[in-house]
């Protein structure tokens, strides 16, 4: 049952929200704890025709470790590669399917809040273009 609802749902996602066509790249960014309706949406993706299903992984608590322990003068540093993948996929006409919250609040608690704000990632400048 609970397998079924998973498919369901990502076939509404893909087939709905997201519209995918024969032939387009669709982008799933995800999280720990997802697996399941990634691979469900990755899966109904193909069966509607993908060209390819790029999936990007984001870890709360990796996000944490960084805040935490890295050198603040770095906390604001995004690897140039995420906003030329980022822009790279609008160029292809990605579906861009989001599974996961920005950031898991819980992973956060209890963190310097100035050390947390000068992390944006997962947010790139580059998504909105």
């Amino acid at each position: 049952m609970k397998d079924d609802l998973v498919r369901r749902f990502a076939d509404l996602l893909v087939g709905f929200a997201a519209n995918v066509q024969p032939g387009q790249i669709v982008s799933i960014s995800s999280s720990p704890g997802k697996e399941d309706l990634t691979r469900a949406v990755a899966d109904a993706a193909y069966r509607r025709g993908a060209k390819y299903v790029d999936l990007f992984w984001f870890d709360s608590q990796i996000k944490r470790a960084r805040i935490e322990h890295a050198d603040p003068s770095t906390l604001d540093y995004v690897p140039p590669w995420y906003g030329q993948r980022m822009l790279a996929l609008g160029e292809h006409g990605a579906a861009r399917i989001a599974l996961t919250p920005r950031v898991d609040p819980d992973a956060l608690r209890g963190l310097n809040a100035g050390r947390a704000g000068l992390d944006r990632l997962p947010a790139l400048k580059e998504t909105p273009r």
